[in-house]
């Protein structure tokens, strides 16, 4: 198991004992802080595939498209501008996101 297996395995372990506190508002927010944490986890992940002149296989997904996280409905955010590679999303709170991570973690609202 290299290291970023082992931090993964941590951040779920983590998590996991935070979900089983929900009910408290403090372990409500570690576990958000968790998925957030393996979401930029797997955002560092490179994906030799999609590095150069790849198009996105979701022609759904364009600027102005508006996701809605899995994990916690309540954050929506609009995609507001792709890279030059078409594979990554500038989302409307600053962060990039690639179409896999969209795919995985939100939901496209129609």
């Amino acid at each position: 198991m290299d290291k970023v297996e082992k931090i993964r395995a941590e951040i779920k372990r983590r998590k996991s004992l935070a979900d089983k506190h929900k009910d408290n508002l403090y372990f409500y927010i570690r576990s958000d802080a968790y998925v957030e944490l393996l979401n930029f986890i797997d955002s560092l992940e490179e994906e030799p595939d999609c590095i150069y002149n790849h198009t996105p296989s979701n022609s759904q997904i364009t600027i102005g498209t508006k996701i809605c996280s899995k994990t916690n409905p309540d954050v929506i955010l609009s995609i507001i501008s792709n890279d030059c590679h078409e594979d990554e999303f500038e989302c409307s709170n600053g962060s990039v996101l690639s179409l896999k991570q969209i795919e995985k973690y939100y939901d496209l609202i129609i």
